[in-house]
């Protein structure tokens, strides 16, 4: 039985991507949390409301970033012993 270097790649990546994935998935869940809270535009608080939401956001951006780029590491290294193998 001869796999195909997709498949490979695919067997080789999914556990990897996993855990990052359920992460992003609760920095996801978290954030629209904070912004589906009712916003008043013209109450006294709206501009502390405001920056806590931009903060969110921006929180969200970086964690999203950062879990990205650890994605991308371990692809990177297994994509290198692949074709070290070759």
């Amino acid at each position: 039985m001869s796999e195909s270097l997709a498949e490979t790649i695919q067997k080789t990546l999914a556990p990897l991507a996993t855990p990052d994935v359920r992460e992003l998935k609760v920095l996801v869940a978290s954030l629209q949390e904070r912004i589906e809270q009712p916003f008043d535009p013209r109450g006294e608080n709206s501009g502390s409301q405001f920056e806590s939401r931009m903060a969110a956001f921006r929180e969200f951006t970086t964690q999203s970033k950062l879990a990205s780029a650890r994605i991308l590491a371990s692809i990177n290294e297994r994509v290198a012993v692949l074709e070290a193998r070759q």
